[in-house]
């Protein structure tokens, strides 16, 4: 005795167990349709995050940036230059080192300099080395980051400029020590504490 309905077609693999009882009994055919439906979201839920994932790193660019560690000593202790940053997108002050993109063309060295000249003109800067190298993704750009000490004068006044859409609003030379407390990102944290 045939007990399923007109137009009654079985979702294959899924629904088989429950197809099986469906010849006995009217009162499990609409767990069929509940059991699909669940399947169904599963699947969909699981899958769109991943698709959208793929295609976000498919689409992420990479931005290479140049970081300065500037610093100098005073009385044969190290100092670090800090600047103070308003971000008005945000409302958010943090201190941060002097940091941007390698502009097409450019050595890390150059780059360094025009930042450098860009944000706080100070000339009397010298790259020294690269001392170490970190990574992060912000929205749908993957920045790359070397970060170089550079040795600076303590004596050179900085003129303070806008860095993009954000205003520097203050400069500090400031011990490793008190540079690791004020500094906002970990990372920017991590390479201060390298300076020795």
């Amino acid at each position: 005795m045939n007990l399923r309905p007109p137009g009654y077609e079985p979702i294959a693999n899924a629904t088989l167990i429950v197809d099986i009882f469906d010849e006995h009994s009217r009162l499990l055919y609409p767990y069929r349709v509940t059991l699909a439906m669940i399947a169904s979201r599963f699947f969909s839920i699981m899958i769109h995050p991943l698709n959208y994932l793929n295609g976000l790193c498919i689409s992420m660019k990479t931005r290479y940036e140049v970081q300065a560690i500037i610093f100098d000593e005073e009385s044969g202790e190290k100092k670090a230059f800090l600047i103070h940053v308003y971000d008005p997108k945000t409302k958010k002050r943090t201190w941060r080192l002097v940091k941007g993109g390698i502009e097409k063309g450019e050595t890390d060295e150059q780059a360094l300099k025009r930042e450098i000249m860009e944000e706080v003109t100070l000339a009397d800067v010298q790259p020294i080395k690269k001392i170490y190298n970190y990574d992060f993704v912000h929205e749908d750009t993957h920045h790359m980051v070397a970060s170089y000490l550079v040795k600076g004068n303590m004596s050179e006044k900085p003129k303070l400029n806008m860095d993009g859409s954000r205003e520097i609003i203050d400069s500090r030379w400031v011990s490793p020590k008190d540079a690791i407390r004020l500094l906002f990102w970990d990372n920017e944290k991590h390479v201060v504490g390298l300076l020795k």
